[in-house]
Formats: structure tokens, C-alpha cells, sequence
């Protein structure tokens, strides 16, 4: 409620400066706006939003009384545009203003800062917490996502609505995407985006994706595992083996799409600390009709980099030469 009143309170100041308003009142805590125009009253339905892509005229009643006028904090020039050509009604606190009534007409466009920032603050180190880089991920595995609704971008990606949009946001400041209003997103530097990508990984989000470390129950190699109908793929060295070829695997990292249990019963493998068999959460959505055995190039590179060895480095380059440059260059 405290937020509402405070947004209301600086909108309430913008509208007061438009040329031929006399008065603007909150008629009472029902929401109703009144304001006086060359002697003419007009009531408003006033919605009030923490964040404008919060806005959904859709899921107002259309019975409603009065016009209904959209608050938020501020409204970014792309949803502007939107709402402008849907006839939806809209004020922010920065001064954008969007009312068309017979004798009342306002179309405001400011670059002016809001008198109110909902918006978390983030250190420059923070950007790419696990959403964002959970987010960046997606983006680059599936390049015309960026340009769907935001909604879209939320259910691929496996986040909240809300998160999604604090990871565009991120995405912006780091200018690996920008904004191009009415065109929409579009990538600005792919190649920014999936080295900001890859530190995100190892350092953020790699780590809530720990199942375990196994061992066989019998005495085996790791690379005899059966991945096949365990909803699982190889990523590390044995998925840089795949597709590179030039790469003998010390190490035995899977990952899963629907948990450990089938992987674990199918091979028959125990939990041990000293296991050779790292096992994670896959945190992309597959796209292909049936489950590859390897993880996606920029996930395997990722892995080749955070085992910090030699041996990984070389063939991590030359995975990005042969594979990944052309998927950044598309």
C-alpha cells in the first residue's frame, strides 16, 4: 500500500503539469481519479502497477464506470507504443502520460528520470546471478526468443515473470542486448553475452545444479555409463570427446533432465564423495524430438573451463573455433 501511495503521489504531480489541467484529486480509497480540465470533470479507475509490465488491460472488466487509468513507476517507451495503439490509458511518475478523451487529449513523451525507482538495486557484480545467466543461456541457444513476449522468454527459460524481466534488464546494462523501441530487443554483442554467460555459469548458477559425485556399484569406467532412456546427456570431457574428438576423459560429468533416480538404478551407482561421476540439473530446455547425449556446445565449454586445466583449456578452444564462433555469429 505504501508503494501504491507513493507512486500515486508522483504521478498526481506530473498530471497537475499539463498544460490545461487545474486540479487532479484521489476521490477517495476506492481509486478514483479526478481530474479538471478547462472547467470539465473527468473520473479515472485508477490502477496502480509496482512495475509496468505489470499492465494487462485485458483482465480489466470493460463494464466498468469510468475510463481506467494505468499508474506505474515508469512505462518504457516500447510498452508505450503498445498500449498507445490498444487505446489503453497510462501515466508514470517520469511524466509519460497517454489520455485521449473527448475535450481532454494528452500524449507525453520524457525521457525525464521517475520520482519513483521500484527497481532492486544491483551491484555491477551482481548482474548475472542465476536467473540472468539461467536467462542468457536460453538467448543463446534459441536466438528468436528475444524477440517474443516476455511471458515467452519466462516459461522457456524456467523463471518467474518477474525474474525474466530483471534479467533483460541486466542484459541491457551489460549491453550484450538493446532496446530498439518499437522494433523491440535485439542483440547487441553475442559475444559479450556468452562470455558473461560462461562466468554466470561457473560461478553462480553451476553450483544449485549439484545432484551428486557417484561411483559404480560395480567396477567400471564412468564412459561405460548408459545414458539412453535416463532423460540424461553427457556434458565435460566425455561431451567434448564427442564432438571434438581430441580428448581423452578424466572426469565423468551428466547431466539430467527429469533427476537422478532412473541414471542412479539403470547403472546401478552409489553416492561417494570420491566418485568419478559428477551428476547435475540440466537447466535448458531441450528442443530436439529425442534426448542428444551431449550437452549444448556452450554448456560442455563452460564445463572444459571451470575444470581449470590445460589439457581442457586447449580443446575449450578449440570447441569455440570450430563449433560455437559460428553459432555467435549467426
Amino acid at each position: 500500500m505504501q508503494h501504491e501511495t507513493t507512486i500515486i503521489q508522483g504521478v498526481l504531480e506530473r498530471i497537475k503539469a499539463l498544460p490545461g489541467v487545474s486540479a487532479v484529486t484521489m476521490k477517495n480509497l476506492d481509486g478514483v481519479m479526478e481530474i479538471m480540465v478547462a472547467g470539465k470533470k473527468h473520473r479515472f479507475e485508477v490502477e496502480v502497477k509496482k512495475a509496468a509490465w505489470q499492465i494487462k488491460p485485458e483482465l480489466v472488466d470493460h463494464g466498468r464506470k469510468n475510463p481506467v487509468l494505468w499508474l506505474a513507476p515508469v512505462v518504457p517507451r516500447n510498452l508505450a507504443k503498445k498500449l498507445q495503439a490498444e487505446g489503453t490509458f497510462y501515466a508514470d511518475t517520469a511524466g509519460n502520460i497517454h489520455i485521449a478523451l473527448p475535450g481532454f487529449y494528452a500524449l507525453q513523451e520524457t525521457d525525464d528520470a521517475p520520482l519513483v525507482d521500484l527497481s532492486p538495486k544491483r551491484v555491477p557484480g551482481a548482474l548475472f546471478n542465476p536467473t540472468t545467466t539461467r536467462v542468457a543461456l536460453h538467448l543463446l541457444l534459441q536466438p528468436k526468443l528475444l524477440q517474443t513476449p516476455l511471458r515467452q522468454i519466462a516459461a522457456t527459460s524456467g523463471v518467474a515473470l518477474r525474474s525474466a524481466q530483471l534479467a533483460l534488464d541486466a542484459l541491457l546494462s551489460e549491453k550484450c542486448i538493446v532496446d530498439l523501441g518499437n522494433d523491440g530487443l535485439r542483440f547487441h554483442n553475442k559475444e559479450r553475452l556468452f562470455r558473461k554467460f560462461v562466468e554466470g555459469y561457473n560461478q553462480k548458477l553451476r553450483p544449485k545444479l549439484v545432484m551428486g559425485r557417484f561411483a559404480p556399484v560395480a567396477v567400471h569406467e564412468g564412459a561405460s555409463l548408459e545414458l539412453k532412456g535416463c532423460d540424461a546427456c553427457w556434458g565435460g570431457d566425455v561431451g567434448a570427446e564427442l564432438l571434438m574428438h581430441s580428448l581423452e576423459p578424466k572426469e565423468f560429468l551428466v547431466y539430467t533432465y527429469k533427476g537422478q533416480n532412473g541414471l542412479v538404478l539403470k547403472n546401478r551407482l552409489r553416492l561417494s564423495p570420491q566418485g568419478s561421476i559428477s551428476v547435475y540439473n540440466a537447466c535448458w530446455t531441450n528442443q530436439a524430438e529425442s534426448l542428444p547425449l551431449v550437452a549444448p556446445a556452450i554448456v560442455v565449454y563452460a564445463d572444459l573451463i571451470h575444470a581449470q586445466d590445460p589439457r581442457c583449456d586447449e580443446t575449450a578452444e578449440r570447441l569455440y573455433q570450430e563449433n560455437i564462433r559460428e553459432l555467435l555469429n549467426a
